[in-house]
């Protein structure tokens, strides 16, 4: 199992409206996924610690699915307003996360 984050930051004054969308949202962006991804929720920071706004955070069955499309009509439904909120003058970051136990360390590192 992989997790994919990915971090970002919203525009100004668009925090709360995009905390009530994701509310709003939240069957779809759970049962609207391509192949192989499972959202598994959406966080913001507290009181403004780190260097992004929010994060959110996906399951992926494997390697392939980082390749697997773009979903069906909901999933482009919800990605096109997401990145209606985002701050894209930041730069948003994303991780692929593997569990420690699944972790194979190439010798010598």
């Amino acid at each position: 199992m992989l997790e994919y984050v990915y971090r970002y930051n919203l525009k100004v004054d668009m925090v709360e409206a995009y905390r009530d969308w994701v509310v709003a949202n939240d069957t779809a962006l759970r049962d609207h996924q391509p192949p192989g991804w499972a959202y598994l929720g959406t966080w913001f920071s507290v009181r403004s610690f780190g260097e992004f706004h929010c994060e959110s955070r996906f399951q992926l069955d494997g390697y392939e699915a980082l390749g697997a499309g773009f979903g069906d009509a909901e999933t482009q439904r919800t990605s096109s307003e997401f990145s209606e909120y985002v701050d894209w003058t930041n730069k948003p970051r994303a991780v692929v996360y593997r569990a420690a136990v699944d972790v194979v360390i190439p010798q010598g590192m």
